[in-house]
Order: C-alpha cells, then structure tokens, then sequence
C-alpha cells in the first residue's frame, strides 16, 4: 500500500503548507511516517516547511542531521521494550539501522527526534489489530457489469471504539493498462495520479449487520480507473490517520462546516507537522475485464 496510503492524503502535500496556517508563517519541521501491522519498520521522512510564497521542493527541504528512533512500548507498565535507530539516506529519508524489527499489531510505538538545532519532535501510534478475507465472490468481472466485488472479513477489532477503514484499488499494469470510461473524460488527465484510487473513510458500523463478526465490503465502479489486472486493499487506521484524513477532507471541501470555520489538520505529532500513523492491512488482486459491447 503507498504510504500516502493508499491512498491517502500525502504528508508531501502538506508539507507545502497549504494546510496549516500561514497568517504568521514559522518554518516548522514535517514528520511522514506509516507503521505496517506484521511488516517491518518503515522508513520516516522529515523536512522542514516553506513559505507558500517560494517554490517548493520537497527534496530540497529535507532534515539530514537529525537523531531518530522508534521504540515498542509495553502496554501495562509504559517501560520501553526495545528501541531502534535510524540512519539518514538522503533528502530527510531515514532507514532502521536495524531491518529485524517487526511491527505488532495492537501495540504502541514512539517516535523521539532530536535535531542539530537542539528540537525535539514526538509522536505515538497504536497499531491497528489485524484482520484477514474470509471470502471473495469473484476474481474477475466486467467493468459496470450487474455484479460488483464483495469481500466478506474479520473485524479488525478496537477495544475502545469502532474500527475505521479505508479501501484503495491499484492498477498492476501501469504502462499498459487502459482507464475506464469515468476517468477517462476528464481533460487533461495524469495517469499517475490515478494508479491508486482510494475510498474515504469507512465506518465498521456502516460495514457491518448487527452482532455480526463479519465486514462487508462491496467495492464501487467509481474507484476502479483502469481496466486490468487490481489489487484491491482494505486498511484499518489508527487514531493518527484517521484525525488526519478527516481534517484534511474538510480543508479539501468536505465537511459540514459553516462557511469561515474550516478546522486545522489534526497532527499527532508534537514539536513540528504531519503524520506518524499505522494501519493493517489485506489485498486481494482481481481482474476488471473490458465490457463487451453488443
């Protein structure tokens, strides 16, 4: 699943600024960063912002002299299980020094940043619990066609809340594959930007009968771009990514707000921006086959 999930909202994008409040403007430090359920850490990227007023180029504003680590911490007493480094690579990417370190599920991870300006930057996120296909109804099917795919799975379950999802469809074949009629009127379209097309967020009420143990997805034709060979993923989020995507929406036009009370991005990160989140996830590759026509 692509970081910007899948999907997703980018923290790249937000790091232009265009989210956050410009009346007086501080460069401020932008953290990107994803942790997968059973896969191992991710690389996290820190940049700095820019003013709306200047080019913006995010490889250029990369933070290459900062210490980072990341830490497991126990659920009952809150003591550290283990922590990992990180190494710069370049234009603020950072790698675990230490590839071993597998991410669990329903556990909680801290991230602590100190800069060579003597900053401090830091956020937690607990991992999502994981979750698997219990059943496909088909493995390929016309575009538009009377019957759309149906996954049936296991709850991802939260102990304090309902769990939240967000589904994507990415194209395999990217240099071949053709775009379905919807995207393929508008003007002007980058292909790229389409090879993964994402859901907003999805409530497990809304997925789910009553009593009932078993998520009911039924992808839409609207999130399906191209004809071929799709990986279909479904992720549960953590609070981080879901406050993010919300708020987000709302900067974007979604909402219910009044006109003049758009509210900031929600970031759980404390001593800069951006997002240190994690989901589960599972996919299920099918194909969109081209309607015949009569």
């Amino acid at each position: 699943m692509k970081k910007t999930l899948l999907l997703l909202i980018g923290v790249a994008f937000i790091a232009g600024c265009d989210l956050y409040p410009q009346d007086d403007y501080t460069e401020q430090y932008v953290v990107d960063g994803w942790l997968t359920a059973m896969e191992p850490l991710p690389e996290i990227r820190l940049t700095r912002t820019g003013e709306i007023s200047t080019v913006f180029d995010i490889n250029e504003r990369g933070v290459a002299d900062a210490m980072i680590s990341v830490s497991e911490v126990d659920p009952v007493t809150g003591d550290t299980v283990w922590s990992q480094l990180y190494r710069h690579k370049d234009s603020g990417f950072y790698e675990p020094v230490n590839t071993i370190r597998i991410v669990q599920p329903n556990t909680r991870y801290d991230l602590d940043i100190s800069t060579a300006r003597g900053d401090r930057i830091t956020a937690k996120t607990v991992v999502p619990d994981t979750f698997s296909v219990i059943s496909l109804n088909a493995d390929r099917l016309p575009y538009q066609g009377p019957e759309q795919f149906e996954l049936n799975l296991t709850r991802s379950v939260n102990p304090s809340r309902q769990s939240y999802y967000v589904f994507s469809a990415q194209i395999l074949d990217t240099l071949n594959a053709e775009l379905t009629p919807f995207y393929a009127n508008f003007d002007d379209v980058d292909r790229s930007e389409l090879f993964i097309v994402s859901s907003g967020i999805i409530n497990e009420s809304n997925s789910r009968q009553p009593g009932s143990d078993v998520v009911d997805l039924v992808y839409p034709w609207i999130g399906i771009a191209f004809y071929g060979s799709t990986r279909i993923t479904a992720a549960a989020i953590d609070d981080n990514v879901y406050d993010f995507i919300r708020s987000a929406g709302t900067q974007l036009g979604g909402g219910t707000q009044s006109p003049g009370e758009i509210e900031n991005i929600i970031s759980n990160v404390e001593g800069g921006i951006g997002l240190f989140g994690s989901y589960s996830k599972v996919s299920v590759t099918v194909d969109i086959e081209k309607p015949v026509l009569q």
